[in-house]
This record gives structure tokens, sequence and C-alpha cells, in this order.
């Protein structure tokens, strides 16, 4: 049964009073097990979100905190979870029966206010 390797990136993100942590960890499970990934942020009611970097070093969306089964990604929405503990200011990733491919290294990210959303539109040229 082969092992896995899963990392959470040491990180501290500091904007608009709030601080999100996240330890330096390398996790190492075996296939089908389960594995818990912890963030933890400083103070009110922040949006975050967990991203997983691929091989090709893009960060892919797995979830937000306030996250539907529906809204998750169908590569994601069956064996991936988040809970919030409000009280503990702790945001998890759960991640159960584990696939190979799951190795990579995970991102809690805590949400920019967004003040400008900027929109590309591109028109099909005719000749």
């Amino acid at each position: 049964m082969p092992l896995l390797l899963l990392g959470t990136f040491s990180f501290c993100e500091l904007i608009a009073g709030q601080i999100v942590i996240q330890s330096t960890e390398v996790l190492v499970r075996k296939e089908g097990e389960s594995v818990t990934l912890n963030c933890s942020y400083s103070t009110g009611y922040p949006s975050l979100m967990w991203y997983v970097q691929d091989i090709r070093k893009y960060l892919i969306f797995i979830l937000h905190d306030q996250s539907k089964p529906e809204d998750i990604g169908l590569k994601f929405r069956q064996r991936f979870s988040g809970v919030v503990k409000r009280t503990q200011r702790s945001f998890q990733l759960s991640i159960s029966n584990l696939e190979v491919d799951d190795s990579a290294m995970y991102y809690c990210l805590l949400k920019h206010p967004v003040t400008h959303m900027p929109y590309v539109r591109v028109q099909e040229v005719k000749d």
C-alpha cells in the first residue's frame, strides 16, 4: 500500500487586522486512510478557503468556510469536507479515503475584501 505525503505550508497572513496561521507539517498517511488539516485565525469572522497546489504549481480551490456539499467541485465533493469551529477559531479540512493523487501542498487562505472585480469580454474576430 503506497504512502502519501501531505504538506501544509507555514503561512501567516495579515489582512485588515485578521491573522491566519497554518502550521508547518508534513503528514505521511497510507492510501485509504483519512487526514485532518487545521487552519487557525486570530479574531472576528473571516472568510477562509482551502486550496491545493497541483503538480503544475497551480492553486486549485477546494472549498470555503460556508461551502455546502453542492458548492464543492466534483473532484473533491465525495472525500473532502470542511468544519468551522468558531469557538476555537479554526477551520479544518478533512480528506477521507486518501488516494496517491492527494499527495500535495494544501493552503488555507483568507479572502481579501473585494473592492473591484475586473471583467474581461472577448469578442470573436470575424474575417
